[in-house]
């Protein structure tokens, strides 16, 4: 889900500056000049776009201050964080004004003597909303933290996810780890990505083919011991020669309960790959054009 930029139209050249750097840092980013059509609600879009964005930019200056609009995503932005109980909303200062009264608590990144400088605090501030390899999500009641790494060994391609999920009821923690092994023409696929500038389309290309994988999302394993449980799976497409090997291992650690553990572990997956596919920025359109070529070149 993109980063929500809510500004005054006065202060454009700005934010289209601050936006280039976002988009240059692979956040994905929704400006209403970009993606509003003609005939869209305005309100009822920006509503829906501020509901489900990951983090939300405030851009103070004395023209934002004053227009009701920008007060009326300010509002509508800080019930959703107050209802959440999170940090969504990241005021940045571009110029001396008067800070609202929902934000004069909150520490701003500081954009009127540098603007590298206030960049810097942005990007961090946004990282752990924007990032496609790290993050925390819920499972039911517990807390799931994720990690996404990769590895080129023997020539093949290999991609692990691995997570941790901590129980809030009882008295134990899972470790997943799910290892993606590449056949020789996936790997090549990758390679193809890397050599254009966009390996982060390549990865997502790859978990895309482990979601797709005959019964990876309903695969669960049981644990019932103290040693780890492996489950195999191979994924293959006839038609484009793409085969991947899928090795799932969880293990558990904390207190014997007696009991044993069924862990939905593909069904986990499914849905973290969905929600960092939620992260990705769309391609710019120089970006959409080197994945025609890299396309091209696959199936010519």
């Amino acid at each position: 889900m993109p980063v929500f930029i809510s500004y005054s139209h006065e202060d454009r050249d700005f934010v289209d500056r601050l936006v280039i750097e976002l988009v240059n840092a692979k956040a994905s980013v929704w400006l209403d000049r970009w993606e509003l059509r003609v005939g869209d609600s305005v309100l009822d879009r920006i509503q829906q776009e501020i509901e489900r964005a990951e983090a939300i930019i405030v851009v103070l200056t004395p023209a934002s201050v004053d227009s009701n609009w920008c007060r009326r995503e300010l509002n509508a932005a800080t019930m959703r964080e107050l209802d959440e109980a999170q940090v969504l909303v990241l005021p940045i200062l571009a110029e001396n004004c008067k800070i609202p009264a929902f934000l004069r608590e909150k520490h701003y990144a500081d954009f009127r003597e540098d603007f590298d400088s206030g960049l810097a605090q942005v990007l961090k501030g946004v990282a752990a909303q924007t990032s496609t390899t790290l993050g925390r999500t819920k499972a039911g009641e517990d807390d799931v933290d994720y990690a996404l790494d990769w590895h080129t060994l023997d020539d093949r391609f290999h991609l692990r996810l691995t997570t941790v999920q901590k129980s809030l009821v009882d008295p134990y923690t899972v470790i997943t780890e799910i290892n993606i092994i590449a056949n020789e023409v996936l790997t090549r696929r990758y390679s193809q990505y890397i050599e254009a500038g966009l390996d982060w389309i390549g990865r997502q290309l790859i978990l895309e083919v482990l979601r797709g994988a005959e019964g990876f999302s309903d695969a669960r394993i049981f644990i019932d011991d103290d040693f780890p449980v492996t489950q195999k799976l191979k994924t293959v497409d006839p038609r484009s020669g793409i085969v991947a090997d899928v090795t799932i291992t969880c293990r558990r650690l904390g207190e014997d309960t007696g009991m044993g553990i069924l862990v939905p572990a593909g069904a986990l997956a499914t849905k973290l790959i969905a929600a960092m596919e939620r992260r990705m920025r769309p391609p710019t359109k120089d970006e959409q054009a080197r994945i025609r070529e890299v396309l091209r070149s696959t199936y010519s």
